[in-house]
């Protein structure tokens, strides 16, 4: 089991804890979290690309709850665990608004390029 995360019920310890051991292990769920985000955002559904971000939001969102319940820590603790457990949906947004936009980009050069294309079709009827 990890050792690393928040820390509510043994006040000897500090609230947040990161050991250095766990952190290739969380960098790749990261990696691999990113490029799911970015295959799903550059889908012509716009409404995949937020599944993942969901997700992880309501994940947290449920974690805080149930540490209010068991731990009923101090509220700006409980805030805080917030704000870091979030980190990962604030990334994964960052990724698909960018995903999104090269998209439409994208889109827009090969419309041009298709409008120039039925120029030249009909300058030659």
């Amino acid at each position: 089991m990890f050792r690393s995360g928040f820390h509510f019920g043994d006040p000897s310890l500090p609230l947040f804890t990161m050991y250095g051991e766990e952190m290739p292990f969380f960098l790749g769920i990261g990696v691999v979290l990113v490029a799911a985000e970015a295959f799903l955002a550059l889908k012509k559904d716009a409404r995949l690309g937020l599944v993942l971000p969901g997700a992880i939001f309501a994940w947290a969102a449920a974690k805080c709850v149930v540490r209010m319940i068991r731990w009923s820590p101090v509220m700006s603790d409980l805030w805080f665990a917030l704000r870091i457990e979030n980190i990962p949906t604030a990334i994964l947004l960052v990724v698909y608004a960018i995903c999104r936009i090269w998209r439409r980009v994208h889109s827009l050069r090969q419309a041009d390029k298709s409008r120039l294309l039925d120029k030249t079709r009909i300058e030659d009827l």
